[in-house]
């Protein structure tokens, strides 16, 4: 009796937490108006995307060239809108009430994550600090990928935490489909996936199990990307795993301060392109070639230094400072760095 009663008050709790998630980024959307982008180009090229897609069934970005400079899966999602909306108004409000449900989505897998890793408190904790952080109520107003992947990101991470809890293979089935899903939002879901493997065994699932999952997966996402692949042979006339936009993060990647997002770079990858006249697929190539040589000068250079950078410094910089810096609910820019530190402080040290 008393566990049924602690369960219905932590399924109140995290009701009442939706409720106020939901009331708070409703606000936000009303001070910003329900046709706010951020004025973000690749925000405004995704919905143009859409628009085609449900008019010719074709997915570009900005001409065929370069529509393999992302992955298709999020245009996918904001199609149903643009077909149901109908009207510029209509779109625009149909995709807010799906960000909106993609954020109240990652505040309850938040929580649940909580729950399988420690207990409900501890997931009804994280999850309230989600719902209050003024960078993940911005969030919600855009029309980006943050939003679908950091769904599919918790989806894979709590299948895995239960895998390993239960060695259920409907959880192993739930990871491997976010898996897929993921991978058709944002290629670094590759990074995912290899962080998941080194988890369980870690986590001392044996390492025939890990091996056997590891080769299913491996087959059904083989199978989920050949569309694709297929695709772009067609298109390009050659093989393109998942995108041609690596150029650009990967060189800004090579940052030299503590800044996750490219600081330090920035002007050197304009100095690189000043005057250069190639395409958008050339300039990829160039800027993926100019990382490599930049990183392996550093290398040679200051060996340590460079994976101080890589391994701690940079870490450090995404987990301590918003991706999102604008004012929203009357919290200037400074507030919103400082609590987003402060959470994410807190959330290490517990």
């Amino acid at each position: 009796m008393v566990k049924m009663g602690a369960d219905r008050t932590c399924r109140r709790c995290i009701a009442g937490i939706l409720v106020v998630a939901a009331a708070l980024r409703i606000a936000s959307v009303a001070e910003f108006g329900v046709s706010y982008d951020g004025g973000f180009f690749d925000a405004q090229w995704y919905l143009d995307s859409a628009r085609v897609m449900a008019e010719t069934g074709a997915f570009t970005l900005r001409g065929p060239e370069l529509s393999a400079m992302m992955m298709p899966g999020f245009v996918w999602f904001l199609v149903p809108a643009v077909v149901l909306g109908q009207t510029f108004f209509g779109e625009y409000l149909l995709i807010k009430l799906a960000m909106l449900f993609l954020g109240l989505l990652t505040i309850l897998l938040v929580y649940l994550i909580g729950v399988e890793l420690g207990s409900p408190p501890t997931g009804l904790i994280a999850a309230g600090m989600l719902a209050a952080t003024p960078a993940h109520i911005y969030a919600g107003n855009l029309p980006l990928t943050e939003n679908l992947f950091g769904v599919l990101v918790l989806l894979f991470t709590l299948s895995l935490f239960r895998f390993r809890r239960t060695r259920s293979r409907v959880a192993a089935v739930a990871s491997i489909a976010a898996l897929c899903a993921g991978f058709y939002v944002r290629e670094t879901m590759a990074v995912l996936a290899l962080a998941g493997v080194s988890y369980l065994l870690v986590a001392g699932i044996p390492a025939r199990k890990v091996a056997m999952w590891t080769g299913v997966a491996s087959l059904v996402l083989v199978l989920a990307l050949a569309p694709w692949w297929v695709r772009n042979h067609r298109l390009f006339g050659e093989f393109v795993p998942t995108t041609t936009g690596a150029g650009f993060p990967l060189f800004e990647g090579t940052f030299q301060t503590f800044h996750p997002y490219g600081t330090g770079s920035f002007e050197a990858m304009a100095s690189l392109l000043d005057g250069f006249e190639g395409g958008e697929p050339e300039r990829n190539r160039l800027l993926v070639s100019a990382a490599i040589d930049r990183m392996r000068t550093q290398w040679e250079r200051h060996p340590l230094e460079l994976l101080g950078r890589m391994c701690g410094t940079k870490p450090a910089a995404a987990w301590l400072l918003p991706f999102y810096w604008d004012e929203v609910l009357g919290l200037s820019s400074w507030w919103v760095a400082r609590i987003h530190a402060a959470t994410a402080a807190l959330g290490h040290i517990a």
